[in-house]
């Protein structure tokens, strides 16, 4: 054979130089570090649909539930009689505290999760002046168990709902009306407990179903989930029309910012006022009124809350200038953002001005 015909050995090269790994090594990172923003959004983006679709889903099911009752669901199960006024100084009483995804249970592919639970679902029940014992929900030991149960549905994949552990406790029902959050107190299973939590309410208006001294001004924009309350669609097409009142929104159920102090079982928490306006997560509770916490729809996407309308459309309302303090409430008229906010809430207040300010 031709010495000519074999390799040069010299021209042989077996692996890349020190160098060269280093500069492909650093192009990769470059790389990732200019495309993690975008990941990062798009995965948002993506957890938005996500929650849009579960907060739409619990809208269609009462609509389904409207189609088999000719009523949507109460809001909750609280104190009866209504009229009596709203109880204070921390106790439950003898009432069921179901909330509204309760009943909603079999038309969001939980049937069997709601054949579990031990339910009285009569409005009427206790009657006026009547006691009946242990009639909590959380009194019966199979009801705890079924509300231990962590339901994707009802929480939004951008919130660390189902793994969080607030520092305070988590509110096995939920208990405001009117502006003054002393009525109404209640206590908080332990931080430790094993509860399934819930980003959805029910919208419940300005205050909910308004006590006597507040019924003024704040009444008329009462919503469509309040204790024991049975609207019908039809109400609500004849009054402001479906697609102007707000149904179901997000809450992170405390504040936003780490540790977080509450979160709320989905059990019994079931409508919440929008008195407070609307939390942002990123600011601190202690600091400014804007923030996220407990008695407000709040959410982590960037611009603001998702809410279910009456016609189960879904929208985002901004952050905006929605939130208030009691001092500084007109009882004609609120900050612009405050008072689009609670037009949208009520769902017989007759106003019809244009809120694409607050729209996303």
């Amino acid at each position: 054979m031709l010495r000519s015909a074999l390799p040069a050995q010299g021209n042989r090269r077996s692996a890349f130089t020190l160098i060269e790994l280093l500069v492909v090594i650093a192009i990769i990172a470059l790389l990732m570090a200019l495309l993690l923003p975008a990941i990062q959004k798009v995965r948002e983006a993506a957890n938005k649909m996500l929650c849009a679709s579960n907060i739409r889903q619990i809208a269609i099911a009462s609509h389904n539930y409207h189609n088999d009752y000719n009523k949507l669901p109460p809001g909750s199960w609280g104190q009866n009689p209504i009229s009596a006024g709203f109880f204070a100084g921390g106790t439950s009483g003898p009432w069921q505290w179901y909330g509204v995804l309760v009943p909603l249970l079999p038309y969001l592919e939980a049937d069997n999760i709601f054949k579990l639970a031990v339910l009285n679902l009569d409005l009427n029940t206790p009657p006026p002046g009547a006691t009946i014992p242990n009639l909590n929900w959380w009194a019966n030991t199979t009801n705890l168990l079924v509300s231990a149960y962590k339901l994707k549905m009802f929480t939004c994949p951008s919130d660390d709902a189902l793994t969080d552990t607030p520092a305070n406790g988590f509110f096995p029902y939920l208990a405001l009306d009117g502006p003054d959050l002393t009525v109404g107190t209640f206590f908080v299973f332990s931080p430790g407990s094993t509860i399934g939590v819930t980003n959805y309410f029910g919208v419940g208006g300005c205050i909910g179903t308004a006590v006597p001294s507040f019924a003024n001004y704040y009444a008329q924009y009462a919503g469509i989930f309040n204790n024991r309350s049975k609207l019908t669609l039809g109400q609500l097409t004849v009054m402001d029309g479906t697609s102007n009142t707000l149904m179901f929104g997000e809450s992170l159920g405390g504040k936003g910012i780490a540790p977080t102090n509450y979160r709320m079982c989905w059990f019994g928490c079931g409508n919440m006022p929008t008195y407070w306006g609307l939390g942002n997560p990123r600011l601190d509770p202690a600091v400014t009124s804007a923030a996220a916490d407990w008695m407000r729809f709040s959410a982590r996407h960037a611009a603001g809350v998702q809410f279910a309308f009456g016609d189960a459309s879904v929208h985002t309302l901004r952050f905006g200038n929605t939130t208030v303090t009691p001092s500084t409430i007109a009882q004609t008229t609120g900050p612009n953002d405050w008072a689009f906010y609670q037009q949208l809430a009520g769902y017989r207040d007759g106003f019809s001005q244009d809120v694409s300010s607050i729209y996303e």
